[in-house]
């Protein structure tokens, strides 16, 4: 019989195995240091495209069915029972004087908590998370964007489209100054 003798330890044999990866492995890629980002979520009222803060909206969902409050403003949609909360629900195209043709049921609902109330913003279409670099940040309003809407414009996120060399503009929609707003500060007509 015959018997092979191993003078070799566990230990030496996993600093062997290692050694062994390390020689195959492939070299780190260079990684330059990540730039910081800002990330919002993306809207449309009409044909316009807007952010809103991550931070101050805490849930999207599809519009709900409303109950009408009787002696309400126009744009006041009704209320809504999200998760057992009753809140109010606005209709920010009507809000801005805007109409919509954008279908109901395609409609999504933001939903904001503000000052330990939520609120829901009727907006037309969610278009996702946006992330842009700090740097890409104006505090200016575009030109482009309609004079109902400045008053509520904390300033414009921009970025270069790469196949047409295009910049886009995406307006901040200022949820606090909107909703501290006169007219959605008393809802009733």
């Amino acid at each position: 019989m015959n018997v092979r003798t191993n003078t070799h330890t566990a230990f030496d044999l996993l600093m062997h195995y290692a050694l062994r990866s390390r020689a195959c492995a492939l070299a780190a890629p260079d990684v330059s240091p990540l730039k910081k980002s800002w990330t919002g979520i993306g809207f449309t009222l009409g044909k316009q495209h807007f952010l809103a803060s991550m931070d101050d909206i805490s849930e999207i969902i599809n519009l709900p069915q409303c109950t009408k409050i009787p002696r309400t403003k126009p744009y006041v949609r009704g209320a809504a029972n999200i998760r057992g909360s009753i809140i109010p629900v606005i209709d920010l195209m009507t809000f801005f004087a805007k109409g919509t043709s954008r279908v109901t049921r395609l409609r999504r609902l933001l939903v904001i908590d503000f000052r330990e109330f939520s609120t829901g913003l009727v907006v037309d279409d969610i278009l996702g998370m946006q992330h842009f670099p700090y740097d890409n940040y104006e505090a200016s309003i575009s030109t482009q964007l309609d004079t109902c809407f400045h008053p509520y414009i904390s300033g414009t996120y921009f970025r270069e489209i790469t196949d047409t060399q295009d910049i886009e503009r995406w307006p901040v929609l200022d949820l606090d100054r909107l909703l501290t707003d006169e007219n959605l500060d008393n809802l009733s007509a």
